[in-house]
């Protein structure tokens, strides 16, 4: 998700009053409210990182970074 994605998300949620947001991948919004479920089908990037030598070390630490953020902010993660 870009940017201005994970400024504008977590906002469009806030305004529709949502009781519970699914989101189907690993670049959760860090400021997504209420309770979250998120799904995490790839981690080839974390568990194979030498799969993708074309990815950046600064990509690849936000890749994992977020992928943390998901699984700590998620009420359940699949």
């Amino acid at each position: 998700m870009s940017l201005a994605g994970h400024l504008w998300m977590p906002l469009a949620v806030a305004r529709r009053g949502a009781h519970l947001l699914h989101y189907p991948h690993f670049d959760l919004p860090p400021a997504m409210p209420g309770p979250l479920v998120a799904t995490i089908h790839d981690l080839k990037y974390i568990a194979r990182p030498d799969f993708f030598p074309q990815r950046g070390r600064v990509k690849r630490l936000a890749i994992r970074w977020l992928t943390d953020i998901s699984r700590k902010r998620s009420e359940n993660t699949m």
